[in-house]
């Protein structure tokens, strides 16, 4: 257990310096430059290897404190302790979906190496009723290409929770104007041969509650599609990064905030002016 213990440390330290680069950024009131963006990435790609890490450990752990039921059981596959091992993982994305497929029909073989947890379904006892956990490698794959297909998702700042994680608290600047002295949170600034009394002034920040929104994505796939891997993977790859893409930068712009995110043009941040007057 101390050595699960130290990886979740260097785990979590992981995650701290990746909060640093954004928490920088915020409060010098700029995006993330390129070498932060790739530290970041370096963060998150680090961050799930010692989760992989973890899993595979306590899997072989649990493995050594059982001896004896394995001398009285017929030897069995572990597929948590075969891919601490590097092997029984699925080589594509669509070759995982096929066995998802397989697994949800009558009578069919789930695959060992499938993982599952629960999602919407019926029953947690039975796997296909719930969901199928997607390799990680793919879930990679797909976000960034989620990400990259959006106009609007690609611009945004993009923080990493650890895996219980379900929300997020962060200082923001506490500025509702642009008029002098609410700029910044009450900084106050002044030219020299102004007769302005100078004031001393520090600025404000309020607590950002940020909470995860679930989006879900739904593909029906033709019996022909069905028989192709490459061609499943193809098209599912394609039609979920775009749909997501959309969605996500439907939200970021009028998002409601009732299960989904709070988009510009419903939020306080939204600035309107009218004809021959300057919004501030």
């Amino acid at each position: 257990m101390n050595k699960i213990k130290e990886m979740e440390a260097r785990k979590k330290d992981a995650r701290l310096k990746a909060l640093a680069i954004f928490e920088k950024a915020q409060a010098e009131g700029r995006f993330l430059t390129e070498e932060e963006e790739k530290q970041v990435r370096q963060l998150e790609e680090e961050m799930k290897r010692w989760d992989d890490t973890i899993a595979h450990t306590r899997a072989l752990m649990e493995e050594e404190e059982q001896p004896e039921e394995r001398d009285m059981e017929p030897a069995r596959p572990n597929p948590k302790a075969a891919v601490a091992l590097g092997e029984h993982r699925f080589a594509s994305f669509g070759e995982q979906m096929l066995a998802a497929y397989r697994a949800a029909a009558p009578d069919g073989r789930i695959d060992p190496r499938l993982t599952t947890r629960a999602a919407s379904g019926l029953s947690e006892s039975v796997p296909s009723d719930n969901g199928f956990l997607v390799q990680q490698d793919f879930v990679t794959e797909l976000l960034k290409r989620t990400y990259e297909t959006g106009v609007l998702a690609s611009r945004v700042s993009k923080i990493p929770l650890s895996t219980n994680a379900n929300g997020l608290k962060i200082n923001g600047v506490d500025k509702t104007s642009r008029a002098n002295g609410a700029r910044w949170g009450g900084i106050q600034t002044y030219w020299e041969n102004e007769a302005d009394q100078l004031i001393v002034s520090k600025p404000k920040f309020r607590v950002i509650d940020l909470f995860l929104k679930k989006l879900t994505g739904l593909c029906y796939a033709t019996d022909e599609l069905l028989q192709d891997a490459a061609a499943l993977e193809s098209v599912l790859r394609q039609g979920f990064a775009e749909e997501f893409g959309f969605k996500i930068d439907d939200a970021i712009l009028t998002g409601t905030g009732t299960g989904q995110p709070l988009g510009i043009l419903n939020s306080d941040v939204l600035v309107e002016g009218t004809e021959g007057k300057r919004a501030d």
